[in-house]
């Protein structure tokens, strides 16, 4: 890596921080998190538009 000690670790930080967030999301779309949003979002927009 080029560049200075403190970029190198802004630069570690963020592909932590990026890993981090890709594995959290990937869990909670695992653990049925996904699926109960899209649940709730589908029945607020079914009562705003009225078909439900």
């Amino acid at each position: 890596m080029k560049g200075s000690p403190a970029e190198n670790r802004i630069l570690a930080a963020r592909i932590i921080f990026l890993l981090l967030g890709a594995f959290l999301t990937v869990f909670g779309c695992l653990n049925g998190g996904f699926r109960e949003n899209w649940m709730k979002a589908c029945l607020i927009c079914l009562e705003c538009i009225g078909l439900g």
